[in-house]
């Protein structure tokens, strides 16, 4: 089966509106992302694509992924050369993706719909830290 290519990707490059989440070390990209139908059948697994870059668009290798709802770890993933992780989940509901690595402002995605049976995309541009930051020697 070939799965819909009209997805609509989050890419939001961090604004002004995100300078006081960048003061508390997280860039609050996105506070709602909804899914698309992949397929007809709603035994399928939830499948969502997480496409990670640098804040020049050029896609990040090895950048850690974790999923919440809530205070509950509901997983974690690694994206690969492409900056890319494909999680399929078997579960529905609302996530936060987070994405953080040495030298770079962790960037989150809230409330990422996610359903059986449905495709959600997300991209997470990673900003950054300053040398004199402490995020940037973790």
């Amino acid at each position: 089966m070939i799965w819909p290519l009209l997805v609509a990707v989050l890419s939001v490059m961090p604004s002004s509106a995100n300078k006081a989440a960048a003061a508390a070390k997280v860039n609050v990209l996105a506070n709602e992302v909804k899914s698309i139908r992949a397929s007809g059948d709603q035994s399928d697994p939830a499948l969502l694509l997480v496409y990670v870059t640098d804040h020049h668009g050029s896609p990040l290798d090895g950048i850690e992924l974790s999923l919440a709802e809530g205070s509950q770890n509901r997983g974690r993933a690694t994206t690969t050369r492409d900056g890319t992780a494909l999680l399929r989940l078997t579960m529905t509901g609302h996530l936060t993706v987070r994405a953080a690595h040495v030298g770079f402002v962790t960037a989150e995605a809230r409330r990422v719909a996610v359903q059986m049976g449905r495709f959600t995309a997300v991209a997470l541009p990673l900003e950054i830290a300053d040398a004199d930051d402490p995020v940037a020697s973790r």
